[in-house]
């Protein structure tokens, strides 16, 4: 027992002892949290918010901290209740103090979020307060930043400084306007925050008054220097533009003062165009005069401001440039400007670069960039030359000098329209000069051509004369219409008294009475010339007509009249085609009568001439008449005898082939020849009609001939004896031959007739003799209706019959030369016809007996056929195709069973009475209807059978409907799972992916129906289906393919995650080939820059390459990586991963290598470029040097010699500190040399010169579509300056024309050689553009400035 007690208290203490342990751990662990919980609660009851903006963001941090802290003591909390909890379930012995303890601890923790959000809210308004503060500050050190500039009092010394100041304030305005936004959300903020309830509300709302009175105070400013400067700029504007207005006065005044009025017509004419160009620049000038003028009374207020005093005549004004082009600063000796600037030139010795000043910063800018500007100078030459304007006092006010200007210009226009007027007279003067001695020597050249006496020897020569005198009438015409013309300009000059009036008189008078010597000689001329015309062109008409009847009389003199009628018709055509033309020819020799009598009393010098022509034309044509006629009468009575030889002949030829037509036909054989035979006879005998008249004609017309007494009589009677001896014998051979062909047709008739009968008679005797009497329903009925047609054609024929033996009676009495074959036909016919009848009586009893057999027979087989079909359809057992249709087939097929039962009833009937009638074939008609009984029993036995089976096969038939559908989507899994496909990119290989998992998906829904369809060949099995065993088997197999499925799925998977992983690495790897191929162009590029600036963008363009190459890196390495994973892990791809691996890598160490000879390069090129910049400056500061100790000036006195030694002192120091900028270039050239032969950027060839340019002085408005409208101030490319009035010129792409007195040419910098040293000694040295080179012509260059 003791034992026993002793092992209970030892288990039990060391049960409490495990207890203890574990609770002393636990409160070690409530200690800890107990001293974080009273860290926490200590910083949470802090009441420092933070002193400035920075101060509250760091204690945002670590309260942000905190709560991360607080956060993360949840789990030890959480780990707390559970020990505590377990303590209680095993019954710890102190297990009441431990859970007191946990709850204690538990509520501490849930404490610590109210002062959590408590200082959270109040860090937050601090934060917004401190930075409304600064936000406040940032405003206010803003806006006393531009104070100074708002407050300023300058404005300005001159036009271009004022403008300067303005655009400055126009900037200055647009950055206040811009930032008055942020004022406002300054402002906003502060009053939202004071809406809130903010704790620092008083200290904001003082803030935000002091900046709303800041910004108040700036913008009053701003407005009052606004309208300071405005003022300024008016007054300047005004001085400005008078300086402009009295210049160009002055230059339009010794324009119009010219004593130049021209030396001819042209000079006169151009000096008066241009006197117009500058009238009309006169008189567009008033509204500059205006615009002055109101300038001038919207400025006397601003008169009285001080204006900068006027430099001193002895110190030079320094120089303007205005920038053509942006140009941004790229070193810190440079600075940049805009387009339009108007800088302050302070060196322009380095044609490249030119060294400026801007708003007080100066830095170089290219040559290139800007232009120089021509300052208007102040000088006493815009004091009128008038010794009337010059006696008045010149105040240097604005109402005095606009004044001054008004009298100037009333001079100029007094001034030029005076030399206008004397323009204009010279002009006409000369212009009348000159039209008075181009009429007079034209007026010379024409009387020496009418002079002459000479008129033409022949019609051409003459008409040629006369043409010539018609021209020249028309150049009278003219030329006296400018003879008027010049007779009224003369008086009207002598009218207007001028100066030269009584030479102007002489001149006209001595040019009119030229003129009219010139139309007396012109008359006389034309009078010749037409005499002479009208005779040569009647001398011409006579031999035209003479040579014209010789040709006709020749064609008179012909003996031949023809040989036939043909030849003679063409003779007869040919004569009076002759006739006609001597009918022409006769009003033509009247014409000449009359014409020849007119120009005798007209011409009578010609007298002789005109009547030698007419007698030998008149003679001519009275043979020609005479032979005509004659020869007319002889062709006509040859035309006759032909024409009656012609008909003659024609006509005995037809008759001769007409009767040997009607002899040569033959007697028919049939009635269509004879038929034939009688209608071409009919024809002919029309034909012979037909020619009557043409008989009848031309026996007239041989008696007509006969009686006229032609030369051809006898022969004319012999043709018409001939000729009806013909016609007689013809219509007698006609009349015979018609009789016979009569005949012939009414035998053949006949003979058709006979021979048509005869042979329907034997063919009928064929038919009849036939046994046939049908051996079926539809042979015998067609044998008794060809039956019944026979008898019905043989009633009809034995009409033709009687028709035959009339038509035989009628021949023979005629006396037919065929009548004997004729009886003898008749006979026969009418024995063959007896014969018929007896053949068709008997035929027709035999069929009517066979027909009503057949008609049994065709009963009893319809019968038995149709029970055969059915018993067909009955014992079919195909049950497994469209089995749907058969059972509604088997339900109709025992309706049609049922329905065709009379029918069968009725066959039986028919037989019984065919045998009790006595039939001839009883034994036939028995068996047959037997056979019909038996056959009807076994139909209705398989029938039922049928019906049974085919509801089985229905259910079959479903089952295997299923089972197909099952199989088809086995095949296409099946094939599906065993593709090759693993995707050719990583799109392709996601998309299978998704594809098998849908399959995947679709397998497992299948199961369901796998299982119905085993429940389903279980059922048949039970049911004894008749082909149970084939459904069992093919169940079998169908769930054998199902579970076969999981082998290939699960290895298609593990296929595709590895293709997946390979087209990720390809694309990785293609990815980077793409950057390193797109980085490549950059690391490989030639361009070396062309200058200073051009390398040094290069290099930076360069670093951020070489930065981007190098983050990129990274990259690489893990493409790389993943390859290198792949390959050790066997995959499939491994060769070709290991190829891409390769090339990556092959390709990323040529880029690196590429950059670093690239940066190599560059660096190389920026020390030449530096080395050439450095160089140019030093030539720029040894030429100004040079220029200075190369003066040849060495003072006029003591004082003035000791003030250039002096200078020249300081010039040495300069020289001799100077060597040490030589030193450095030596040093840079040593180091440059290696890279002297790279290629630099060409300097442009000296050959090319810049295209001018012209500053616009004057606003000019186009007035013609070949001028263009111009901008005062507008800078002008210059394209043709030909014309001294007139300049061609581009402005934005637009050409055209701008008065030359409105623009003024500009000064471009030019590139010349002047880094070349003037010395001789240098010039002869070639210049070369390398770095040795050039360094060795700088040591040259500062040696010679050293010794000089």
């Amino acid at each position: 027992d003791l034992w026993a007690e002793l092992g209970v208290l030892s288990g039990d203490k060391g049960r409490k002892l495990k207890q203890a342990s574990e609770q002393q751990q636990y409160y070690r662990t409530v200690k800890d949290v107990d001293l974080w919980l009273d860290e926490v609660e200590k910083q949470l009851s802090t009441e420092d918010f933070g002193k400035d903006m920075s101060g509250v963001q760091l204690l945002q941090k670590k309260l942000n901290l905190l709560e991360t802290d607080i956060t993360v003591h949840q789990d030890q909390i959480d780990t707390l209740d559970r020990q505590a909890n377990q303590f209680v379930e095993e019954k710890h012995f102190d297990s009441e103090a431990i859970q007191m303890r946990q709850k204690e601890l538990g509520a501490r923790y849930e404490a610590l979020q109210i002062p959590l959000k408590s200082l959270k809210a109040k860090l937050e308004a601090s934060y917004q307060l401190q930075k409304f503060f600064r936000d406040v500050e940032d405003e206010e050190t803003w806006v006393k930043e531009k104070e100074p500039l708002a407050a300023s009092k300058n404005r300005g010394k001159d036009l271009i400084g004022v403008q300067n100041l303005i655009k400055k304030h126009q900037a200055l305005m647009s950055e206040i306007s811009s930032h008055e936004s942020f004022i406002t959300t300054v402002c906003a903020d502060g009053d939202l925050m004071i809406s809130q309830g903010h704790f620092g509300a008083a200290d904001i709302k003082k803030k935000t008054s002091m900046l709303s009175d800041k910004w108040e105070q700036l913008n009053e400013r701003v407005q009052e220097r606004k309208k300071d400067l405005d003022n300024a700029l008016q007054v300047h504007q005004y001085y400005a533009d008078a300086n402009e207005a009295e210049s160009w006065m002055k230059e339009k005044e010794a324009v119009v003062s010219s004593g130049d009025y021209g030396k001819d017509e042209d000079s006169a004419e151009a000096l008066l165009k241009k006197h117009e160009t500058v009238l009309t620049d006169i008189e567009t000038f008033s509204t500059t005069i205006t615009s002055l003028a109101e300038s001038c009374k919207s400025s006397e207020s601003n008169d009285s401001q001080p204006l900068p005093p006027p430099p001193p005549p002895s110190q030079p004004q320094q120089a303007l440039v205005k920038v053509l082009y942006t140009y941004t600063a790229r070193t810190p000796r440079e600075i940049s400007v805009q387009k339009g600037d108007v800088l302050t030139l302070l060196n322009s010795a380095n044609n490249e670069w030119w060294k400026v000043e801007l708003d007080g910063q100066q830095g170089y800018v290219p040559a290139s960039y800007m232009k120089k500007m021509e300052l208007p100078t102040r000088k006493d030459s815009i004091v009128n030359t008038s010794a009337l304007l010059m006696s008045a006092p010149l105040q240097d006010t604005v109402q005095s000098r606009q004044l001054s200007i008004n009298s100037k210009y009333d001079h100029i226009q007094r001034m030029a329209k005076e030399r206008k007027q004397r323009l204009e007279e010279s002009k006409k003067k000369y212009k009348l000069m000159r039209e008075i001695n181009e009429l007079e020597h034209w007026i010379t050249d024409k009387e020496a051509l009418t002079a002459t006496e000479e008129v033409g020897k022949d019609l051409e020569h003459v008409q040629m004369q006369k043409k010539k005198s018609d021209d020249f009438e028309k150049d009278m015409a003219i030329n006296e219409a400018q003879l008027d013309k010049i007779c009224v300009m003369a008086n009207k000059l002598i009218e207007e008294e001028h100066s030269d009036a009584e030479q102007i008189h002489d001149m006209e008078e001595s040019l009119r009475q030229h003129w009219d010597n010139l139309v007396q000689l012109v008359e006389k001329k034309k009078k010749m010339l037409e005499g002479a015309f009208q005779v040569q062109k009647f001398v011409r008409a006579v031999d035209e007509t003479k040579s014209w009847m010789n040709e006709k009389d020749t064609a008179l003199m012909s003996d031949d009249y023809g040989r036939d009628l043909a030849s003679v018709q063409a003779l007869r055509r040919r004569h009076e085609g002759l006739e006609r033309e001597l009918a022409a020819l006769d009003d033509k020799v009247t014409s000449l009568g009359e014409e020849a009598v007119n120009l005798q009393k007209n011409h009578p010098e010609s007298t002789d001439q005109i009547a030698a022509k007419q007698a030998e034309i008149v003679g001519l044509w009275e043979g020609v008449k005479h032979k005509a006629s004659k020869r007319g009468t002889r062709l006509d009575d040859a035309l006759k005898f032909q024409k009656f030889l012609a008909d003659q002949r024609e006509l005995l030829s037809w008759v001769s082939d007409m009767k040997t037509l009607i002899s040569a036909d033959e007697l028919a054989k049939d009635v269509a020849g004879a038929e034939a035979l009688q209608q071409r006879h009919r024809e002919r005998k029309g034909e012979i009609d037909a020619q009557e008249d043409n008989f009848k004609m031309t026996a007239l017309f041989g008696q007509g001939l006969i009686s006229s007494g032609h030369y051809a009589s006898e022969e004319v009677k012999e043709c018409l004896q001939a000729l009806s001896n013909g016609r007689s014998s013809l219509v007698g051979s006609w009349e015979s031959r018609k009789v016979e062909f009569e005949q012939c047709m009414e035998f053949q008739v006949f003979m058709r007739d006979t021979e048509q009968t005869n042979n329907w008679v034997t063919k009928q005797e064929a038919v009849l003799a036939m046994e046939d009497i049908g051996d079926s329903l539809d042979t015998t009925e067609a044998l008794l209706k060809k039956q019944e047609d026979f008898e019905k054609t043989m009633a009809a024929q034995e009409e033709k019959f009687k028709a035959l033996d009339e038509a035989a009676t009628r021949l023979i009495q005629a006396g037919n030369y065929a009548k004997d074959e004729v009886d003898a036909r008749r006979l026969e016919i009418l024995a063959s016809r007896n014969n018929l009848t007896l053949h068709m009586q008997k035929k027709r009893a035999d069929l009517e007996e066979a027909h009503l057999l057949q008609q049994f027979l065709r009963d009893a087989e319809e019968a038995r056929g149709w029970i055969a079909e059915k018993m067909k359809i009955a014992g079919d057992e195909a049950y497994k195709d469209h089995l749907e249709g058969k059972v509604q087939q088997q339900q109709a097929f025992e309706g049609e069973l049922l329905a065709n039962k009379g029918r069968i009833d009725a066959v039986v009937e028919s037989a019984r009475e065919l045998v009790q009638s006595g039939h001839h074939s009883p034994e036939v008609i028995g068996a047959k209807a037997k056979e019909i009984g038996d056959l009807w029993a076994e139909l209705g036995v398989l029938s039922g059978d049928k019906g049974r089976k085919l509801k089985q096969a229905s259910e079959q038939q479903q089952y295997y409907r299923t089972v197909k559908d099952v199989d088809l989507w086995l095949d296409e899994v099946e094939k599906q799972l065993s593709t090759e496909d693993f995707g050719k990119d990583m799109s392709g290989v996601q998309l299978l992916q998704k594809k098998l998992n849908l399959l995947e998906t679709d397998i497992t829904v299948h199961q369901d129906q796998i299982d119905t369809l085993d429940r389903q060949a279980n059922q048949f099995v039970e049911e004894k289906h008749f082909d149970s065993e084939a459904i069992q088997m093919r169940q079998k197999e169908l769930g054998a393919r199902y579970e076969a499925l999981q082998i290939p799925l699960k290895s298609l998977k593990a296929k595709l995650e590895a293709s997946y992983q390979l087209q990720k690495f390809f694309r990785d790897v293609e990815d980077e080939e793409t950057w390193v191929k797109e980085k490549e162009p950059l690391a490989a590029s030639k361009n070396r820059g062309k200058d200073l600036i051009g390398v040094q963008n290069l290099i930076k363009k360069h670093q951020a390459l070489m930065s981007e190459i190098s983050s990129h890196e990274s990259f690489i390495t893990t493409v790389c990586a993943d390859g290198d994973l792949m390959i050790s892990q066997g995959h499939f791809g491994a060769a070709d991963i290991k190829k891409k691996t390769s090339m990556l890598s092959d390709k990323w160490e040529q880029l690196n290598e590429r950059v670093q000879e690239r940066k190599k390069d560059l660096d190389n090129a920026l020390q030449v470029h530096q080395y050439y910049a450095d160089a140019n400056e030093a030539e720029s500061w040894m030429k100004e040097k040079e220029a200075v100790v190369s003066s040849g000036d060495y003072g006029k006195d003591e004082d003035s010699a000791e003030a250039l030694l002096k200078k020249h002192e300081t010039v040495l120091t300069d020289i001799e500190t100077f060597s040490t900028t030589i030193t450095s270039l030596a040093e840079s050239c040593k180091s440059s040399e290696s890279n002297d032969s790279q290629p630099l950027p060409p300097p442009p060839p000296p050959s090319q010169p810049q295209q001018a340019l012209v500053k616009v002085l004057y606003t000019y408005t186009a007035r013609t579509p070949r001028e263009i409208s111009v901008q005062k101030g507008d800078v002008l490319t210059l394209l043709n300056s030909a014309n001294n009035e007139w300049w061609k010129v581009e402005l934005d792409g637009q050409q055209g024309y701008v008065p030359a007195s409105y623009m003024k040419k500009m000064e471009l910098p030019t590139r010349k050689d002047s880094i070349v040293n003037t010395s001789a000694l240098l010039m002869s040295a070639p210049l070369q553009d390398t770095v040795q080179s050039r360094q060795l012509s700088i040591n040259s260059k500062y040696d010679h400035i050293q010794r000089m």
